[in-house]
């Protein structure tokens, strides 16, 4: 998550300049401005692109489903996020 805190400086992101950076360092392909054009909740939609992006870059490190701090306690109490307990 290191390299995405540098890329978002964990602010909301409103702008199809900073989505685009952002989903850049993620290895993702910028959106085109129509795909924000006409909306209200631009920050609702930037942040499922960037989740979306992040999910598909993390997915496949088996570190970020066996985090170390992760106790079994956690893991079934958090477990439904993801659907699984």
């Amino acid at each position: 998550w290191a390299y995405l805190g540098r890329a978002d400086e964990r602010r909301k992101v409103r702008d199809l300049g900073r989505l685009n950076t952002i989903l850049a360092a993620l290895g993702s392909r910028p959106v085109a401005p129509a795909a924000l054009a006409e909306t209200r909740a631009i920050d609702h939609k930037t942040d499922a692109l960037v989740a979306a992006a992040a999910l598909r870059t993390l997915a496949p490190r088996g570190e970020t489903w066996r985090p170390p701090a992760l106790s079994p306690e956690t893991r079934r109490r958090e477990g439904w996020i993801f659907g699984v307990d």
